[in-house]
C-alpha cells in the first residue's frame, strides 16, 4: 500500500475517523433488523471479507496508476453509495485479520472519495446533504417551470416519490444508496426550501435480467417548501422531518427525466404505473426463492454497489464463487431482533 493510504496525520484524520464513527453509529443504532427480504448483518459476514479486500487491492492499484478520487467518485455517480457501505467494508477488513492501520486507511480513503461529490460536508454533519454547491442548486431550480402543488399534483407527486422509493429498495434491498439520493435543503432567494431525489440505475439488466422496460431508468424529483420546512438527514441518507409535516409545506413540484427536459404533470401517473409493474416483478421473483437465494442475490447486489470501481480497475464485479458457495457451506445467520448499542457498535467498529 502507498504510504499516504496507509498512514494517519495526527489530526485531521483522525478527527475525520471519530465523527465518522458517530455519524455512523446513529442510523444503525435506529435500523430496524425486520428488513425485506432480508437483514443485511444477516449474509453480509459470508462475502464482506473478501469484498472489502478487492475493493483495497482496486483502490491501491488506481491509485498507483494515477486514477483521481474525482474520476472514481463520478463512475461511483453518488455519494449515499459509498457511505452506507463503508461500514460495512471495516466489517470486512476485521474478519480477513486487517490491522487498524489499514481499516482506518480504507475507510479515510472512501470518505475522501464520497467528500468529492459533495459541496457541503461529507458527513451531514449540520443536518444538510449538500451534493449541488449554491449555484449549482440555483440552476437546477430555475432550469424547469415547477407546478403548483395543488391536490392532485402533489398527489400524483408524492405517489411516484413513494414507488421510486420501493422501487429502489426492491431492487437493491438496504444497499438502496446506489440508485437514491435525497439532497439539499437549498435555500432560494425567496426563503423556500428545495429537496431534490435522485434515481438512477432502476433497470439493472445485469443483476435482475428480464426486468419490465422504463421509460426513464434515471429521475430528477424537485420539491420546493415553504420556509417552516424543518428538514436533515444523517450520514446514510435518512431524511428526519423536525417541524410540520412535508406534505404540509410542500408548494411547487417538478420532475426531470435524468438531467434532461421537466415531465408534464400528466405523466406521472403513468411512470408510477411503470414503476409498480417492475416493483411487482422483481417481489413476486424474490417471493419465489428460499432464503439462500435472497442471500446469493443479496451477495451480488453487495458487489454491485461497487461494480464501478471494480469495472475502473478491469476487474469482475460478480462475487466469486467461493464466495457464493459459502451460503450453502456456512449458512446465513440467524435472525435476530435484538438492537445494538451506540458503545457496543463503537467497540465493533474499531477505528479509534
Amino acid at each position: 500500500m502507498t504510504p499516504e493510504l496507509s498512514r494517519l496525520t495526527p489530526e485531521g484524520d483522525q478527527d475525520l475517523l471519530a465523527a465518522y464513527v458517530a455519524a455512523a453509529i446513529v442510523p444503525r443504532v435506529r435500523t430496524d433488523r425486520r428488513k425485506y427480504p432480508i437483514y443485511i448483518g444477516r449474509v453480509a459476514p459470508l462475502g464482506m471479507d473478501v469484498l472489502a479486500l478487492q475493493v483495497e487491492e482496486a483502490l491501491r492499484e488506481l491509485a498507483d496508476g494515477g486514477v483521481a478520487d474525482g474520476e472514481i467518485a463520478t463512475r461511483l455517480g453518488n455519494p449515499t453509495r459509498i457511505l452506507r457501505a463503508v461500514h460495512t467494508f471495516n466489517d470486512g477488513m476485521i474478519a480477513a485479520g486487517a490491522e487498524k492501520a489499514r481499516r482506518r486507511a480504507l475507510v479515510l480513503r472512501l470518505l475522501r472519495i464520497a467528500g468529492e461529490l459533495k459541496a457541503g460536508d461529507v458527513l451531514c454533519r449540520d443536518g444538510n446533504n449538500l451534493v449541488l454547491s449554491g449555484e449549482e442548486a440555483k440552476a437546477v431550480a430555475t432550469s424547469v417551470e415547477p407546478e403548483s402543488a395543488s391536490g392532485p399534483i402533489a398527489r400524483s407527486f408524492q405517489a411516484l416519490a413513494a414507488t421510486l422509493w420501493s422501487a429502489a429498495e426492491a431492487l437493491y434491498f438496504a444497499c438502496h444508496g446506489v440508485a437514491r439520493e435525497q439532497h439539499g435543503v437549498y435555500l432560494q432567494d425567496d426563503g423556500r426550501a428545495v429537496i431534490v431525489r435522485d434515481y438512477r440505475e432502476l433497470a439493472p439488466a445485469e443483476l435482475w435480467p428480464d426486468l419490465p422496460p422504463l421509460r426513464f431508468p434515471a429521475l430528477r424529483l424537485l420539491a420546493w417548501h415553504a420556509p417552516a420546512a424543518r428538514i436533515e438527514w444523517d450520514l446514510f441518507n435518512n431524511l428526519y422531518v423536525n417541524g410540520p409535516p412535508l406534505t404540509e409545506t410542500l408548494s411547487a413540484v417538478a420532475v426531470v427525466a435524468g438531467k434532461g427536459a421537466s415531465l408534464l404533470v400528466d405523466e406521472l401517473d403513468g411512470l408510477a404505473k411503470e414503476l409498480l409493474t417492475l416493483v411487482e416483478t422483481v417481489t413476486r421473483r424474490i417471493d419465489s426463492w428460499d432464503e439462500d437465494e435472497v442471500a446469493r442475490q443479496y451477495l451480488r447486489i453487495l458487489w454491485w454497489q461497487v461494480r464501478p470501481l471494480l469495472l475502473l480497475a478491469g476487474r469482475d464485479w460478480q462475487p466469486p464463487d467461493a464466495v457464493l458457495g459459502r451460503v450453502e457451506s456456512v449458512g446465513v445467520a440467524p435472525h435476530s431482533d435484538r438492537q445494538p448499542v451506540a458503545s457496543q457498535l463503537e467497540a465493533k467498529m474499531d477505528l479509534l
